[in-house]
């Protein structure tokens, strides 16, 4: 498009055709990501005197219904309008956010969501029978219908590892983004965190001042966020406390967007399809109970009630700047996961339009709209951070910890077999005197049902290249894993620890984008051989001695080969900044043009924006600062 006259814009155009592309992407990537994330106010009650109880909506407006049945969401793709007020891409955090409050007072709004509708299961009492839900629950279901690849453009699980990339980019493709496959931490920074230099001022403020405090509180609020106090109950979180204490370090329980409560009818107050925790373990392969409280659940449902339309399978390309507003080019995609897809590629207007596809997607399409006449700050593509995380295994140890998943397979809690949230509690390495780049947050993890398969047999082969480092009782539970199709009770995964170490990094990363054809990868030298990584592997190794366990190292590396790194929560490529020559977007989520000045009525709401690391799962910081960008856009702030 250089040199061509910029378009007044009118009515969208469409054109047909059958996408034809490979396979590559393999279910074998998926093994080291497994640990991975205008009414009345709403009013929530207390959740202080039963802590299994998740906070619920008292708005009596809201809660109103016509029926039992679950309210849908996803618009048909023929009402798809040719020009609205606003259109948001992606429905991750950011997404969906702004959608909910902007929906407000909107003409008219959109959102374009490139990936499916993912449900949970449903208990048919007619039938007195569970019917099954959308997410994989085997490694069959998440190779052939959860991975998502060119041909298989609605799968949930984006594994984004490009050979010539330094880093494997991890993040969910469906209705609710990464909500979907995360396992539902809302966990703040420490405030030693914003007093870094990467951060504009007025963020440095509002934080100081407690403004930001109150952003969080409100997405917290709307996303239910919940301290489980009983987890002392799982095997894993009980071992992992203790050893934590055995090497002098503070133990917390997390909040986590999850629900304890059965609702009449199974529905919330927002018509949302909801049931209670069962502990099942596999939150991060997708809630097949429906009780993890994914953007489906209120936010989404709250922006579709407040009159925003929501199409699926629209995959944005680039965007379009005109002298009246934006077009925003998409290929939409028919079908249902698994399935062959039917494409169309076509084109909307909008006067005002919010990127939320995530640090990857939003960064992806800013770098492919680039061009003469519409141009970004140099930092387009930088400050790409892995968010400080890393991930060890503990494996086949002394202590039997329960980390194998069972799904939705069986409902309830296995007798003897709780296994709890996918992430429940915390090591506390933010102890004073610390410097920052060695202050992190020590989680633990569980193996879900769809990666069973694939993680026991891996990590056993691993295993016995080395066998002289187990007794014969390991030998024994290492060969049950091996001779069986699911890893066993007694089997040695169910005696292993999975680790998330979530630190500082020096976000050193840059995605780079080789022609508009294709896409972004990731190019970070050296990426595993920070410091900060090294500091908590070395301290997982620790912790895997005290479980008489071997120690996996980074096991994308390890086990796989190849010194490189899996992002599950990839932050940056387009960074808030003071001026253009500090970021890509302002501390409003405004995007500045090349010269210093903004695009009018272009926004950016998701991690993409996230200037460093956190030190904490980033969820709830991407939700509070959306919440603070829609305030800024509808003039209260």
């Amino acid at each position: 498009m250089s040199g061509e006259k910029k378009p007044v814009f009118g009515h969208g155009s469409d054109s047909s055709g059958l996408s034809r592309r490979d396979f590559v992407e393999t279910a074998l990537k998926a093994v080291a990501g497994c640990g991975v994330a205008a009414v009345a106010p709403l009013k929530f009650a207390s959740a202080s005197e039963n802590p299994r109880k998740s906070p619920q909506i008292e708005n009596p407006a809201l809660a109103k219904r016509t029926s039992l049945r679950e309210r849908a969401l996803v618009t048909p793709h023929h009402l798809l309008q040719s020009h609205y007020e606003v259109v948001v891409i992606g429905s991750g955090y950011g997404g969906s956010i702004l959608a909910a409050r902007l929906a407000q007072k909107a003409k008219s709004i959109c959102i374009l969501e490139r990936g499916a509708e993912w449900k949970p299961g449903d208990f048919l009492e007619e039938k007195n029978e569970w019917k099954s839900g959308d997410f994989p629950t085997n490694g069959f279901a998440l190779s052939t219908r959860a991975l998502r690849s060119p041909l298989n453009p609605l799968g949930l699980l984006d594994m984004h590892a490009p050979l010539q990339g330094d880093v494997d980019v991890i993040s969910g493709s469906g209705l609710g983004g990464t909500s979907l496959i995360n396992a539902a931490i809302s966990i703040r920074p420490e405030p030693l965190v914003f007093e870094q230099k990467e951060w504009p001022k007025a963020i440095q403020k509002d934080y100081d001042s407690g403004v930001l405090d109150a952003y969080y509180s409100k997405a917290e609020v709307m996303l239910g966020a919940t301290e489980y106090d009983q987890n002392d109950e799982f095997a894993k979180t009980s071992l992992h406390k203790k050893n934590c204490e055995a090497r002098g370090v503070k133990t917390g329980n997390l909040k986590l967007n999850v629900n304890y409560d059965k609702f009449s009818g199974g529905l919330n107050a927002l018509n949302a399809r909801q049931d209670a925790c069962t502990f099942c373990g596999d939150c991060v392969s997708g809630c097949n109970v429906g009780a993890k409280n994914t953007l489906t659940t209120n936010y989404l449902p709250l922006a579709s009630k407040l009159g925003a339309q929501i199409f699926t399978g629209m995959e944005v390309r680039e965007i379009e700047k005109g002298r009246t507003g934006y077009r925003i080019h998409y290929t939409y995609y028919s079908g249902n996961p698994g399935l062959p897809s039917l494409s169309k590629k076509g084109s909307i207007t909008a006067s005002k339009v919010v990127l939320a596809a995530g640090s990857k997607g939003t960064t992806e399409i800013l770098l492919r709209s680039q061009n003469s006449g519409f141009r970004f700050s140099k930092l387009l593509g930088s400050r790409f951070s892995a968010n400080g995380d890393v991930l060890g295994f503990s494996y086949n140890g002394n202590t039997r910890t329960n980390i194998v998943s069972y799904g939705d397979t069986i409902r309830g809690v296995r007798e003897g077999w709780p296994v709890g949230h996918s992430i429940t509690c915390y090591g506390d390495y933010r102890e004073k005197g610390r410097n920052l780049m060695e202050r992190y947050l020590l989680l633990d993890g569980t193996i879900p049902t769809a990666l069973l398969e694939l993680v026991g047999k891996s990590l056993a082969f691993y295993a016995l290249q080395q066998p002289w480092k187990f007794s014969l009782e390991q030998h024994a539970r290492i060969q049950r894993d091996l001779l069986s199709l699911h890893p066993k009770e007694d089997g040695a995964l169910n005696h292993s620890m999975l680790y998330l170490a979530c630190g500082h990094d020096s976000a050193g990363g840059r995605y780079v984008l080789e022609d508009k054809a294709g896409s972004v990868h990731v190019k970070w030298p050296r990426v595993t051989e920070e410091h900060s990584f090294k500091t908590m592997d070395r301290e997982m190794a620790e912790h895997a001695k005290l479980n008489g366990g071997m120690y996996v190292s980074n096991p994308r590396s390890t086990v796989f080969g190849g010194k490189r790194i899996q992002a599950t929560h990839p932050l940056g490529g387009c960074p808030m900044g003071e001026t253009v020559d500090h970021g890509v977007v302002d501390h409003r989520g405004r995007v500045f043009t090349a010269e210093g000045s903004f695009h009018e009525g272009l926004f950016v709401a998701d991690g993409s924006m996230i200037p460093r690391s956190l030190g904490a799962t980033p969820l709830i910081t991407i939700s509070a600062f959306s919440e603070r960008i829609a305030d800024y856009i509808l003039g209260q702030s």
